[in-house]
């Protein structure tokens, strides 16, 4: 989208990015998520959703307008305005009535995509000169430019992107004079009404909502999709992101073309997820695909959209609890996906450093791939994401962004393996919080786990409410019934236990030998070391190795006895 030659001159960025061009790009990116989700203000209670986040999305940066900022985008001094306090002068040329739910919800939305409330109170108190020396900067910018922008440009994008029908309108533009002297006669008026809206809408959150606890319908709710959605577009325009890639198209039958599998060789709890709508909870044994059965549940019978029946989820979420696992699923996931899975947790860049070296790389490119991978994870850019619990569980303590995650959120498909092996408070915490996602966010859960204590799936009963209980049959239970556990008498690091690891591990065999202390598994790793001599394959891996010297472990681990390990070894791991 070319920047008109009357706009050319305002800028939105230092890099000489125009206001014209970020604007359209942001656009771009809301109406990425408005086709992801085209039901959201439906299920959300907001029936005008789209309407107003059009408006704020191509409105949010006008003040940059003002001269104080481009003569700092060129140079200049710095300025002490707020462009998005400025960009509210401008809401009159279109909402006119203050009283009007449009008017309110849109100068929420703008005013706030870039500082929380209490620093914009703090900055421009009522009735200071704050506002009325910003007013001066925008009143002396090129209205009539701006003016002609909305009659023009903005007309064509709205007609070229289809907004029509998504519920959005076009409002009527005030004549392009009476325009320019409202803001120069009544801006700083403009702003201070616009100011006070916004301070009774924050107010208005603090106070209980009649229908908080009706399903979709909470006030709150809205509020965070409206911030968030403008704070991912607008993040994702300035990141240059391009569109945002999705599911779309694809099915479950996608993914048994993709493994290389016959439909008709499907394993009975496989068949079942992929015909499983809601919420399920799957036991089956290790080995027996319960990853596929839960892809073909995310891709499968996935419960029909008003607007589209048979739609795939707007983003899936594969959680674990252990970032070996992640990795390794992530690599697992790329293979069938490339291009839209994201790999998030807190030692991800590292993770994908080593994986892209492997897979070849030069040390720099895959450290600027590792880079940009991890950026655009945080931008919500993939929809397939591999992540712990942990990263979503940061929303609940509104850490910086939490709006835009949880914008991310809606109409997922959240996949929970390993259950089983959270300690009890934090799957407490990760329970509420899959509680939560499936009354508000309109969320599916997939629980699946080898072993499901009873303890744990009554939880599970209570968070997610109604569900399908999938279980592989005896007779697949009894096939992959790989082991065998024997309790022998004593302590681990009695010499003769230590003689019998030994053994087994000179015989051939790999060994996992586990402590429960660093400075036990220490020990232990030194002495097998001694007894078996150079040429023995012995690694140590505990909690307190660096990131890349724990990852290195890991991959030796992965090529000496991994399921897709090519040439498999005898190794033995402390």
């Amino acid at each position: 989208m070319h920047t008109p030659a009357y706009l050319a001159g305002l800028l939105a960025k230092s890099d000489g990015e125009t206001l014209y061009e970020h604007t359209w790009h942001v656009i771009e990116r809301l109406v990425d998520h408005i086709r992801l989700r085209p039901d959201l203000p439906a299920r959300a209670g907001s029936p005008r959703l789209w309407h107003r986040l059009f408006w704020a999305c191509l409105l949010h940066d006008f003040g940059k307008a003002a001269t104080g900022f481009q003569r700092v985008l060129q140079g200049g001094k710095r300025w002490s305005h707020r462009h998005e306090v400025g960009s509210l002068a401008f809401l009159p040329w279109l909402f006119s009535d203050p009283a009007q739910e449009d008017y309110r919800w849109i100068v929420a939305a703008i005013v706030s995509h870039h500082k929380d409330a209490n620093v914009i109170r703090d900055l421009y108190k009522p009735g200071g000169n704050a506002v009325h020396d910003l007013t001066a900067d925008i009143a002396a910018a090129p209205l009539d430019a701006l003016w002609h922008w909305l009659d023009r440009e903005a007309r064509d994008w709205f007609d070229h992107l289809g907004l029509k029908d998504y519920g959005v309108e076009f409002p009527h533009l005030l004549p392009r004079d009476q325009a320019v002297t409202l803001i120069c006669n009544r801006g700083a008026a403009l702003i201070e009404q616009a100011l006070k809206t916004y301070r009774r809408f924050v107010d208005d959150l603090q106070c209980p909502d009649p229908v908080a606890g009706s399903t979709f319908h909470n006030l709150a709710t809205v509020t965070l999709a409206l911030r968030g959605l403008i704070v991912n577009a607008d993040h994702s325009a300035s990141a240059h992101t391009g569109s945002l890639p999705t599911l779309s198209g694809l099915a479950a039958h996608d993914v048994i073309a993709r493994l290389g599998w016959s439909p008709t060789a499907l394993y009975a709890h496989q068949t079942v997820s992929a015909q499983t709508s809601g919420h399920a909870i799957l036991v089956a044994p290790t080995g027996s695909g319960k990853t596929e059965a839960a892809l073909l549940w995310a891709l499968g019978a996935s419960p029909p959209s008003p607007d589209e029946p048979g739609r795939p989820p707007a983003r899936i979420f594969y959680m674990l609890p252990f970032q070996a696992s992640m990795n390794a699923m992530y690599v697992r996931l790329d293979s069938l996906f490339p291009g839209l899975v994201g790999l998030q947790h807190s030692r991800a860049i590292q993770a994908l450093y080593r994986i892209f070296i492997e897979d070849g790389d030069e040390p720099r490119f895959a450290a600027q791939r590792a880079g940009a991978q991890k950026h655009r994870s945080t931008l919500n850019y993939y929809p397939i994401r591999v992540l712990s619990p942990y990263q979503i569980l940061k929303a609940c303590y509104r850490l910086k962004g939490y709006e835009a995650m949880l914008s991310d959120l809606w109409n997922g498909a959240f996949i929970l393996d390993e259950v089983h092996a959270y300690e009890p408070k934090r799957l407490a915490l990760i329970l509420t919080l899959a509680r939560y996602l499936q009354q508000h966010y309109g969320a599916r859960f997939f629980v699946m786990s080898a072993t499901l204590p009873d303890l744990v799936k009554d939880a599970l009963s209570k968070a997610l409410g109604v569900y399908q209980e999938i279980r592989a049959t005896s007779e697949t239970f009894q096939a992959f019934q790989r082991h065998q556990i024997y309790v022998l008498d004593g302590d681990m690091h009695e010499s003769h236990h230590v003689q019998r690891i030994a053994a087994d591990a000179a015989s051939g065999k790999s060994v996992l030998v586990c402590c429960n202390t660093v400075i036990r598994a220490q020990h232990m790793w030194q002495r097998l070391a001694q007894a078996l001599g150079p040429d023995a394959h012995v690694v140590l891996i505990h909690s307190r190795l660096t990131s890349r010297d724990r990852t290195i472990r890991e991959q030796i681990v992965q090529r000496a006895c991994g399921i897709t390990a090519d040439r498999r070894q005898p190794i033995v791991l402390v």
